[in-house]
């Protein structure tokens, strides 16, 4: 991404602190495709710059101030005076270095952070627009559409002032364990042999670039995701969902699937939970109970939990053969009954 035009004041900065220096774009901050910590970052880079860019300001204007004083104050040419103030020009100037240097290294973080969120917006935007084309279609060429639960939930325990509401990259932190490739995508690189596969985006999802390249129909915080669900329910031909904990979110999929009658033309896929190698995953939990988060451990579904009994296809993650996938139900139905209409 190239430098966008400057504002003058702009320009003794750069050539003081270097051609990093540059300023957040409005737009992409208010974004809605952008991550809340992807957000956070970008917002820390600036507060950390703006706490250090006064002390730098100060310390450049005392050492010029020390050094030009000689020429306006008669009583400084003193050899009693003129060390004093040449230590006073080397001290100014030293700190002003060392804060310079770090003003610089909090512009190229920025600049980083910059690009890193751009790039993010860029993919999200992009799948999201193969999202709608897929559905634009849905007449003409049916879609699977993937469901699944946005990994752990914490909710933010009452009365607890702890942590602001809404702080960028608290409750997202929970996602940096697993940027490898889902179930979910696993299963849907597959079916895309025969059919387009639609998901929905999570808002707090920071890997996108480390997904597989699957159409993600986004929905803001603001909107209701769960309207949003029932729609999409309503209008896909099959319907997959992983399930490895139910969450309130994954329960209430679940739930709008059978409010509208397609549980029969759905596959409920059990997921294990992902091993907590050298116990992170425990302390995390353990560290956002001390910020004042509900945080219970997770509990693994089962088939017997509701609402996963009312479903008759429930399959065990283990148990799906992705290289003959046209040959294991439920997929192998869906498939057949697709070459029969083509």
């Amino acid at each position: 991404m190239g430098f966008r035009r400057r504002a003058l004041w702009e320009w003794p900065l750069v050539a003081m602190l270097g051609r990093d220096f540059r300023r957040i774009p409005r737009g992409l901050l208010l974004d809605p495709m952008l991550s809340g910590h992807a957000r956070g970052n970008l917002l820390d880079g600036v507060r950390y710059r703006r706490e250090t860019f006064p002390p730098w300001l100060a310390c450049v204007g005392a050492g010029f101030a020390l050094a030009n004083l000689p020429a306006v104050w008669p009583a400084a040419r003193r050899a009693t005076t003129l060390p004093f103030i040449g230590a006073g020009v080397l001290v100014a100037g030293g700190w002003s270095h060392v804060l310079g240097q770090q003003i610089m290294e909090d512009n190229a973080l920025i600049s980083l952070a910059v690009l890193d969120a751009e790039e993010h917006v860029q993919r999200v935007r992009a799948r999201h627009e193969q999202a709608v084309r897929i559905l634009s279609r849905r007449e003409q060429e049916p879609f699977v559409l993937m469901l699944r639960s946005f990994d752990e939930v914490l909710e933010r325990r009452k009365g607890s002032d702890a942590v602001p509401h809404g702080s960028p990259g608290a409750v997202q932190a929970l996602r940096l364990f697993r940027p490898d490739t889902r179930a979910e995508e696993k299963l849907a690189e597959r079916l895309s042999q025969w059919f387009p596969v639609v998901a929905v985006h999570n808002p707090s999802d920071d890997f996108p670039e480390q997904r597989t390249d699957i159409a993600r129909l986004f929905v803001s915080e603001d909107e209701d995701w769960r309207a949003v669900i029932r729609r999409l329910v309503a209008l896909a031909e099959y319907i997959c969902v992983h399930v490895t904990q139910l969450t309130p979110g994954v329960t209430a999929e679940l739930e709008a699937i059978l409010d509208a009658g397609r549980e029969a033309s759905t596959a409920v896929i059990l997921c294990d939970r992902p091993d907590d190698e050298g116990g992170v995953r425990d302390t995390m939990y353990e560290f956002f109970r001390g910020m004042g988060y509900d945080a219970p451990d997770p509990v693994a579904a089962d088939r017997t939990d509701s609402p996963l009994d009312w479903f008759g296809q429930v399959i065990s993650q283990t148990a799906i053969d992705y290289g003959t996938l046209d040959r294991s139900p439920p997929f192998a139905g869906w498939i057949t009954a697709k070459g029969d209409r083509v």
